[in-house]
């Protein structure tokens, strides 16, 4: 789903496994050294050698990676609650699938499948599971994530954060559930009574931006005029202490 947002740093709403929501971007502790981690809702690592703002925006313990997480698990949650209640016993054979079980009396996807069907889902089994693409043994093409930012990226990307940024996401995704399965209804559900919590997580990525953007600033080399203005300056200072200097030695005419 595309968000249309003006950041770089666009959520990653589709994940490889078929299920749908997750997210991505910054924050943590700071270190000495030449690479300091900054802030607290993903990992923004200020690489004052390379002068480029380094990020995970897989990194698993962000807040925003949290967020998603945990909204996407609680809307599979509610959608089983929903499905068992229209046949019983549905939301333990799709939990039991999802472990993984086996033995003769392991429930099988297609049968699963039909059983999500005749209980009046739209959703493919895969969007109720917690299994990946790759555990699901479906082929996708691996996401590709920018991790480097310039300065000048990384103020940009915090500008374009804006003061309301769960706005676009809500929209997003009243607008996929509008043409999509119940659960991507309760996914825009969730989101719009947390928007608060996932703003604060972009204030946090904001302030990140800006102090990576500003310790590469900091760390930038003078520019050669400088050197040679300041060589200059001092130059013309012992000139003048040199002058002082013979002045202060010659006999004074006044004196007696």
């Amino acid at each position: 789903m595309d968000t249309n947002l003006p950041s770089p740093f666009r959520p990653l709403l589709h994940r490889l496994r078929p299920c749908g929501i997750t997210a991505v971007l910054m924050c943590a502790f700071t270190m000495p050294g030449p690479m300091t981690p900054r802030a607290e809702a993903y990992t923004i690592t200020a690489d004052t050698e390379r002068m480029v703002c380094v990020i995970d925006p897989e990194e698993p313990g962000s807040d925003v990676v949290r967020f998603w997480t945990s909204l996407e698990d609680d809307a599979r949650e509610l959608r089983l609650v929903e499905l068992d209640e229209a046949d019983p016993g549905l939301r333990a054979a799709i939990e039991a699938y999802d472990a993984d079980a086996t033995g003769p009396d392991a429930p099988g996807p297609a049968d699963l499948q039909r059983r999500i069907s005749d209980a009046g889902g739209t959703e493919g089994l895969g969007m109720l599971t917690t299994l990946t693409a790759e555990e699901a043994g479906v082929v996708s093409e691996p996401d590709e994530h920018k991790t480097e930012y310039t300065e000048q990226e990384a103020r940009e990307a915090a500008t374009a954060i804006g003061a309301d940024p769960g706005a676009q996401i809500a929209e997003a995704l009243w607008g996929q559930a509008a043409a999509g399965p119940r659960l991507n209804e309760i996914k825009a559900e969730l989101f719009t009574a947390r928007a608060e919590e996932y703003n604060r997580t972009q204030e946090h990525l904001r302030r990140s931006l800006v102090d990576c953007a500003d310790e590469l600033e900091d760390a930038r080399p003078l520019p050669t005029w400088i050197w040679v203005l300041g060589g200059a300056a001092a130059c013309a200072l012992l000139a003048i202490i040199a002058a002082a200097i013979l002045n202060s030695r010659r006999p004074n005419r006044h004196a007696a």
